[in-house]
Formats: C-alpha cells, sequence, structure tokens
C-alpha cells in the first residue's frame, strides 16, 4: 500500500508544477478569470451619481441591431479609427464603462485594458454581463 501512495504523491507533484506555472502565467498577464476586479454589475453602474460614457466593443453590425443609449462603439480592431469619438465624448467627470455582448466575452475586457494603459484613463470599469445583461435588465 505504501509504493502506491508514493507512487501517486510523486505524480501529483509532477502534474502540480506546470499547473503552478500556468497559474502563475495567467495571474501576471490579468487573464486569470473571466470576472476580474474591475467588472461590474449593472446595478451598481445605476447607483454612480457621475456621467456615464458606455463603451460598446461589439462588432459594428452587433452594435447597429441594438447598443446602450448615447454608447460609442471601440474595438481592438477598430482602435485607432474609433478612438477619436470616444476621446471628443469623454469627459473628466465620465465614469467609461466598456461592454460586449455577454459574460463569456472578453472583447470589453481588452478594450478597458487598453484605455487605462494606453490612453491613460483611470476610471474604467467593464460591465459584468454586457449587452444581455444590460437588454435583461432596461425591459
Amino acid at each position: 500500500m505504501k509504493p502506491l501512495l508514493r507512487k501517486l504523491a510523486v505524480l501529483l507533484a509532477v502534474a502540480m508544477i506546470p499547473a503552478s506555472v500556468s497559474a502563475w502565467v495567467f495571474w501576471q498577464q490579468g487573464k486569470w478569470s473571466v470576472f476580474r476586479d474591475d467588472t461590474v454589475p449593472l446595478s451598481e453602474v445605476a447607483q454612480w451619481k457621475n456621467r456615464v460614457l458606455w463603451v460598446d466593443a461589439r462588432p459594428a453590425a452587433d452594435f447597429a441591431s441594438g447598443h446602450i443609449p448615447g454608447a460609442v462603439r471601440l474595438t481592438e480592431e477598430e482602435w485607432e479609427e474609433l478612438l477619436p469619438e470616444l476621446l471628443n465624448a469623454w469627459g473628466p467627470d465620465c465614469a467609461v464603462v466598456v461592454y460586449c455582448s455577454s459574460r463569456k466575452c472578453q472583447a470589453s475586457g481588452e478594450v478597458a485594458r487598453r484605455l487605462r494603459e494606453q490612453v491613460g484613463l483611470k476610471a474604467v470599469s467593464v460591465l459584468r454581463g454586457g449587452w444581455e445583461d444590460w437588454k435583461g435588465g432596461r425591459r
């Protein structure tokens, strides 16, 4: 029985090495979880007293079929073309909330990251649940 337990312990230890390295790498890249610290639920955004600039990170066809009123579109693929419109709509009193299609969509997180890192905006959040939650919560 002891040799079997010893083999299992060694096998478990060997399996933990690549798992630990992968976890560390994803943690460093900020991709550990879909729900990072920058996500906010719709109920929280509705209580904010400052102005909210909604940023839609979905493709043009999705935006055309429906979006949050007043939202501006910004995607990674069209970053250079669409960024000036966002900057014209933004003001220092604005909280920026980026959304995409649903909880599984990662586009909003990437757009929010670039707005913080490349543009220097501080108050940038991601709407948890995206367009699906907004549509469901506003009916």
